[in-house]
């Protein structure tokens, strides 16, 4: 496994920590959910399901709005968690304050969870990063994108000019087969910098099988994606994207 690197000025938009389970949660227990965590985050949001119902006999459709879940949020707005009938979500966004921050968070958050669901067993566990990689443009305008990221598709010479644009994503199992990824990258368009070509590197590390029940070793199991990721994360980039690090 490649050694990730401790970067001063690290990419890192968004951190995000979730647990899912198999049996959904009442609406009144999501409620008393949100209260709880409402000191953490003070501001919260209803998260609208729709559902789509057809009436085979008359031919008419409608529309019914239910109430999935909430989004609650720190003052500033940094700090997220996003609970449903099926599990919690814990996010933070840049600047990103380390991985002992990040799991603090989402223990309490999960903790609260578990205590008024009184469901403790997650079947579905992830990792997410999202980062955006920012190059200046040269002298004249242009940046050679795959001179910084690795993901990305491969397709025929059709044009002598710089690539501008692209999207690619591909998911699979690791070589740990308990482990998943999915990765997306891509050119953010426009640019949230001026003179400057983003890139998207997104990362998400999940494991959906054979989950310890024990809290302890469920926290261990996590602090094994985020292993995992730091190696994808290592091996999607290139020497010149670590140079902007620095």
């Amino acid at each position: 496994m490649t050694t990730s690197a401790v970067y001063r000025k690290a990419p890192i938009v968004e951190a995000i920590i979730d647990l899912r389970v198999n049996t959904p949660v009442e609406a009144a227990e999501l409620d008393r959910l949100a209260k709880k965590l409402g000191v953490r985050y003070p501001n919260h949001s209803e998260v609208k399901g729709v559902e789509v119902l057809i009436e085979s006999a008359s031919n008419q459709v409608g529309v019914k709005h239910s109430n999935a879940g909430y989004r609650l949020t720190s003052n500033d707005q940094a700090d997220i968690c996003v609970i449903n009938a099926t599990g919690v979500t814990t996010s933070r966004l840049a600047p990103y304050g380390g991985w002992e921050a990040l799991v603090e968070s989402a223990h309490e958050n999960w903790d609260a969870w578990t205590k008024i669901s009184g469901n403790s067993q997650a079947v579905r566990v992830g990792v997410r990063f999202i980062n955006r990689i920012d190059v200046p443009r040269d002298a004249d305008g242009n940046v050679l994108v795959f001179d910084y990221i690795r993901l990305r598709p491969e397709f025929p010479s059709i044009s002598s000019h710089p690539l501008f644009g692209f999207a690619a994503q591909i998911s699979t199992k690791l070589d740990n087969p308990k482990w998943s990824v999915t990765l997306n990258s891509g050119v953010i368009v426009p640019p949230p910098l001026l003179s400057h070509i983003s890139f998207l590197l997104d990362i998400d590390v999940y494991r959906d099988e054979d989950l310890p029940r024990n809290a302890k070793k469920l926290w261990e199991t996590i602090g094994e994606a985020r292993e995992l990721k730091n190696d994808l994360f290592e091996k999607m980039i290139t020497d010149l994207s670590r140079r902007l690090f620095q």
